[in-house]
């Protein structure tokens, strides 16, 4: 899967089409993550702990939660990087693959390193209950064309338009994510409009 980032001038001028903003704005169900305001504590009951944090703003969640750890466990891996790009996530996977009952990951960080980690973690049989994240950001988004499998960064909110750098389609930025590719779902902008 390609990634590309988004101009952040890309969306300019580009509307979603009005039936979109109706249907959400009538209250549509959507499982977009509501981020808290503090990052949640660490599960007590965890005997291992990976400590995963991305960008400035969460270094500081990160040492919390190891003062937090220190009192009841070890950590037993800690990491901070800028982004959570391919070589991270190739350590959390050998990490992932000696992991035992008890361990717990604990990420924080904007939200597209955030989902990205959480995703793999759970492709690799983490429980959903053994993971406790937080997002410093919510600006940057990873969107997913259904058109051409393209995974774009852009700086946008759900309900945005912006042109797909794989197929060149506007994409309109649905009201759902897929956890599992950790990417909001983006499908042509003109779908309900067009004809075949």
């Amino acid at each position: 899967m390609a990634v590309h980032t988004a101009p952040e001038t890309g969306t300019a001028g580009i509307a979603p089409p009005p039936v979109a903003v109706a249907r959400m704005a009538a209250g549509a169900h959507t499982n977009l993550p509501r981020w808290e305001d503090t990052p949640p504590q660490a599960d007590p009951g965890g005997r291992s702990f990976a400590v995963l944090s991305f960008g400035a703003q969460a270094r500081p969640v990160a040492d919390a939660w190891m003062a937090e750890i220190h009192r009841f466990h070890a950590v037993s891996w800690r990491l901070h990087n800028d982004s959570a790009d391919e070589t991270v996530v190739a350590k959390l996977r050998q990490r992932l693959s000696r992991a035992t009952v008890g361990w717990r990951l604990m990420v924080a960080g904007p939200e597209a390193d955030v989902l990205a980690v959480s995703a793999e973690a759970l492709r690799h049989g983490t429980l959903a209950a053994e993971i406790r994240a937080h997002a410093t950001s919510t600006t940057r988004r990873r969107v997913q064309c259904v058109h051409c499998g393209t995974a774009v960064d852009v700086d946008a909110e759900p309900g945005a338009v912006f042109p797909c750098a794989g197929c060149g389609h506007n994409l309109l930025i649905h009201h759902h994510l897929s956890r599992r590719l950790a990417a909001y779902v983006g499908f042509r902008a003109d779908a309900e409009t067009t004809r075949p």
